[in-house]
Formats: structure tokens, sequence, C-alpha cells
């Protein structure tokens, strides 16, 4: 971190020998490196502008710290990919000497994993040397098993340093022993709520634990395409067998068609949502009709309740005093009869 300091400050102590203050962070929030940046300027003399210097200073592993990149990082037997990515983001991020990356290795390899990585690096290390015998050390002294001492401050040293991770980072590499497992990729299939991407993903990720494939290879990539397009949901599927020259597309264009088939599922999928409101709302409104008029019958029509007025009409009964023996075109009682009868009175 650089901080602005007065012209008249002294030097920093030697590496390892200052005392670390706590971090401003803790440790359960987050991690803070393990050597970190500092700008010292030294005493100015005859008024000329003070120098400007950058520093290392070592602060040790907290346990927080060690514990939480096992948890992250895992198994390296189970999943070599993923360990070796926890592996090098913390070699970036924390700037660890040796005895930091010994600490490392400790926390997070078995011995026997320990011993395979270091012959591997050495390995490496001793192709290196055979390449130039005379630019580039023994291997002994490009991974020591006994810390060096190398000081960061010092660019001779930090060049060792950084030579040496990079060493560590290989042996892990080849230390990972896969067996090309291809069922495994071939057995997966998408959810149907899994989108494209996902999928995609999911079949790297398989692809990587199971076998020792090189993703960006172009016989990877066709692998790829033929996993993805047949395992893929069946409204996918369709969308994609509808392209000519699938297989010569590429992987991202295969990705695009298929995001596009997802798409347009989640608006199929609303329309269906709203008809299914719209019926369920038309059925309930049938519902209460039914229920309100049930029974009733109409004047002439239906059976209606047991022992109503609104019975059905009989053959010969009339619709307006129920007598039988005539309808209601004759009936006595029908209005305006009264009066006709008593015109043929008079």
């Amino acid at each position: 971190m650089a901080a602005s300091v007065s012209p008249s400050a002294t030097a920093p102590p030697p590496y390892k020998e200052r005392v670390p203050r706590a971090p401003e962070i803790a440790p359960s929030v987050g991690f803070y490196p393990l050597i970190t940046e500092t700008v010292v300027a030294r005493s100015a003399a005859d008024n000329r502008q003070a120098t400007i210097m950058q520093v290392y200073t070592h602060v040790p592993f907290n346990p927080v710290d060690l514990a939480a990149f096992r948890a992250q990082a895992g198994e390296f037997s189970t999943n070599p990919s993923k360990f070796i990515s926890v592996f090098e983001g913390c070699l970036a991020s924390h700037k660890p000497d040796w005895d930091d990356c010994n600490i490392l290795m400790r926390t997070l390899l078995s011995e026997v994993e320990r011993n395979q990585v270091v012959s591997k690096a050495r390995e490496e290390a001793q192709r290196r040397h055979d390449r130039d015998i005379q630019n580039v050390p023994i291997p002994a002294d490009m991974v020591p098993i006994a810390d060096p001492r190398w000081n960061p401050n010092e660019p001779q040293d930090q060049t060792r340093l950084n030579t040496y991770k990079e060493l560590l980072l290989r042996g892990l590499r080849h230390s990972a022993v896969r067996h090309n497992n291809w069922a495994k990729p071939y057995e997966l299939i998408q959810e149907p709520k899994e989108s494209p991407v996902a999928f995609l993903q999911h079949i790297w990720d398989t692809i990587r634990q199971n076998t020792n494939a090189n993703l960006d290879e172009q016989a990877t990539e066709a692998i790829i395409k033929g996993i993805f397009t047949s395992r893929a949901t069946s409204d996918i599927k369709r969308k994609l067998q509808k392209k000519e020259d699938l297989m010569g597309m590429t992987m991202a264009q295969i990705l695009e068609t298929a995001n596009r088939a997802y798409s347009l599922r989640e608006g199929e999928k609303e329309k269906r949502q709203v008809k299914m409101m719209v019926a369920a709302v038309q059925a309930h409104g049938r519902g209460k009709f039914q229920e309100n008029g049930r029974g009733r019958g109409m004047r002439g029509h239906g059976r209606g309740r047991p022992g109503s007025q609104e019975r059905r009409l009989g053959r010969n009964q009339c619709a307006i005093c129920r007598k039988e023996g005539h309808w209601k075109n004759e009936c006595p009682e029908r209005e305006g009869t009264p009066m006709m009868a008593a015109e043929d009175q008079e």
C-alpha cells in the first residue's frame, strides 16, 4: 500500500525482522497479503529530493486464511483443476515467499503429493537447465528443499522466487492424475430449468474433472459440440437440428442459438400461464352461475326442485291455473276472459 512519508524518514528494517502490525481487516472478513508493498523515503541530502523506494514487509499466514484456502481448494486428487486454480490465485494475490509456499503445500497437500509436485518441478527445472547450462541454475538451486532465504526486496532474489513459484505450478499440473473417463460427460443431461450457459459450463467442468483433454483443442471442442447438441432439452435440440451446418458452427454460435430457444421457451411459458389463469377465472365464473341458478328451472322447462310450484307441466295442464283439461289460451282465468263473458251475457 502506498503511504506518504516525510523525506527525513529512516530506512525500513531488514526483511522479516520487522514486527508485523495487525491487519486492518479481520481475517474472517477477507484475506490480507502475505507481503505488503510499502513506499518509504530515504533521508534527503544536499537539498536534493528524497529517494522513494518500494519494499516488501512480510505478514505471516493466519490460520483462518489457511483453513479458508483448504476449504476452497478441496482435494488435489479429486479436482486438480480447481485446486491448481485456487493455488495459483493465492500465489498471485498473496505474494508468498519460499517459506509461505512450503506452509501452503503442507496445509493443502499430502506428503506423497508434495514430494510428487517437487519432483515434477525439478524435472522441469532440469529441462530448462539442459537448454541453457550457462545461464540457468541447477534444479537444486531453482527448487530448493530448504529455505534459501530469498529476500523479495532484492531484484535477483525476487526473480528466483518468481521462478520457483512458476515451477511449483508446473509441478502441480504435471502431477495431476486424471483418467480419461469420457462416460461421465456423455451422461450429462440438461435440466429443464438449466440455462444453455450453465449447461455448457457443466460440460466443461465434467471434462476437466474426468479427462486429460485440453478444452482449447479443436478435437475437444468437436466433442463438446456433440455432447451439448445431443444432451440438450428437446426444444433446444429441435432448434439446433434445423441448422444445416450444425457441426460447422462455432461453439459461440451454437450457444447463441440455444439461448434464443431458451428465451422463446420462457415467453411461451408466460403465455401458457396467462391462458391457464383466464381459463381458471372463466371456469370459476361458470361454476358460480350454475350454483346460483341450479334447480330453479324455467316455466315450462326443466324439472325444478321436488315440490316446487314451477315443476314441469303435464300434457293437458294449464300453465295459468294449473288445472288439467285445457291449455292456457282456453283458461277461464286468462286475462280478458271475464269481460268477454259479460258481453255474451248481454
